[in-house]
């Protein structure tokens, strides 16, 4: 197998979270940055991962750049990050990953369902989703370290580019 990146609401039971993936799963129309008035109907990557976590489990996921999540996530405290082998990841854990062709260091998340399952929303399919790990992987790719994505800004947040002069956060 090989290994990836998580990161996982540790305070919660993931339990519910399938459920309310699979109620988004072929009855989506996916828009980028979708108003939230218009979801769960009416979603992208994130949007649909918002109403999982909200839906399933009472948890906000708040909705900003794609690529800022995984330093949000572990500023709250209640999300841990692990780089495990892809087998040994659980229910309701997050994937970010960039498309394979595209020059962004993170693009997408994935929600990982189970073994050989995880849910996501995408352009490609116009709808929710769930991919085996062979199809999701064959379009997208965790090329950061975890550090890095942590440290990664949004190519979209102009305030936090121009303020660091990069396209990460200086650490040291």
């Amino acid at each position: 197998m090989f290994k990836v990146y998580v990161f996982r609401y540790v305070t919660g039971s993931p339990q519910n979270l399938e459920n309310a993936a699979s109620k988004l799963v072929f009855g989506t129309t996916y828009r980028r940055k979708p108003p939230l008035e218009e979801g769960p109907s009416v979603t992208d990557c994130l949007t649909s991962i918002h109403y999982i976590f909200k839906s399933a489990l009472g948890i906000e996921i708040p909705l900003t750049f794609i690529g800022d999540m995984p330093r949000y996530l572990l500023s709250f405290g209640q999300w841990e990050a692990f780089c495990i082998e892809r087998e040994r990841a659980q229910v309701g854990d997050l994937v970010f990953v960039k498309n394979i062709k595209g020059q962004k260091g993170i693009a997408h998340v994935g929600l990982i369902l189970g073994v050989d399952r995880i849910f996501h929303c995408s352009k490609e399919n116009g709808t929710a989703t769930i991919e085996s790990d062979q199809r999701f992987f064959s379009m997208y790719e965790q090329r950061l370290t975890l550090l890095e994505m942590v440290c990664y800004i949004d190519s979209r947040n102009t305030r936090l580019r121009d303020k660091h002069q990069n396209n990460f956060i200086d650490v040291y």
